[in-house]
């Protein structure tokens, strides 16, 4: 009985749990729990999307532009598929272009960041690369790339990866020039460590903090420009289904169906805000 009493959990274990969670960074703000609920609902719909709704992606019914009902609580669209399940798998869709894209874009700019500080010829070259870039709108350059590609989830993917190159490439670079003169960095190279391992070891780990909140601002960048380009057309095509096709493919028809516009928007905002309200709970952790 005693080697039983002594294994159940004691009251005060609770408590301590409960209190290390709360004190945790991401809780210990509004923001942060805001932010951390929003996610775990996005990440929660993009994990399990299709087994938490009635229907498929296209299975069409035979009521149009139906009413937020028992069956349908959003409605159905102009050929009866329902809208909740079509949001479901479009947020699911742009959340994967953001996972497929910003990873690509990521270690391409960081890659280039970092060994243009290594070689200053290479510097130059990707300095004036950033600036180019940078130097058109996001969403120009996004439809020129859309053009030239054909329009489709790949060229949406390309969009966001390119406009991600500079952002990631020019924060690398900044942080590695400031660490270089830190005098653990100084201490490497009197020890003789090459400049490959200084920058593995010593300078990635302290800049990696700001790697990932450029992370959370990316996905929410992600899904704007995934929904901008779709509304404009030259996004995702059907049949797949994003946010931004579902605006799209719904306004004309907002006068008949308010919800076929508003709800896509609604989730977009959401997804939008969630990562943005992280993104700065993550910059006020680090800056601290």
């Amino acid at each position: 009985m005693s080697a039983i009493a002594q294994n159940q959990p004691q009251p005060g274990m609770f408590t301590e749990a409960a209190s290390r969670l709360r004190s945790s960074w991401l809780l210990s703000s509004r923001a942060g729990i805001v932010s951390s609920v929003m996610v775990l609902v996005t990440i929660v719909v993009v994990a399990a999307g299709p087994l938490l709704v009635p229907y498929g992606l296209d299975t069409q019914g035979p009521d149009a532009f139906a009413g937020a009902s028992g069956s349908h609580l959003l409605g159905t669209d102009e050929v009866g598929r329902d809208l909740l399940s079509r949001l479901t798998y479009a947020v699911r869709l742009d959340m994967l272009i953001a996972l497929a894209a910003i990873p690509i874009g990521g270690m391409i700019g960081t890659l280039l960041g970092l060994t243009g500080v290594l070689s200053p010829r290479l510097g130059q070259i990707t300095a004036r690369l950033f600036d180019v870039i940078i130097g058109f709108p996001t969403l120009v350059l996004g439809i020129a790339i859309a053009l030239v590609m054909t329009p489709g989830t790949s060229a949406v993917i390309v969009a966001i990866a390119v406009v991600n190159v500079p952002i990631f490439g020019r924060l690398a670079r900044g942080g590695m020039l400031s660490q270089l003169g830190r005098d653990y960095v100084l201490a490497a190279r009197s020890l003789g460590a090459s400049r490959w391992r200084i920058l593995r070891r010593h300078v990635l780990p302290n800049i990696r903090s700001a790697l990932l909140v450029q992370s959370a601002i990316a996905i929410a960048d992600a899904v704007f420009i995934e929904g901008a380009l779709s509304i404009l057309g030259v996004g995702v095509q059907a049949p797949n289904a994003s946010l931004g096709s579902i605006v799209q493919a719904g306004l004309p028809y907002i006068a008949d169906s308010p919800l076929y516009v508003l709800a896509p928007t609604f989730a977009l905002a959401w997804v939008i805000l969630g990562f943005a309200l992280m993104a700065d709970t993550f910059n006020a952790r680090i800056t601290r």
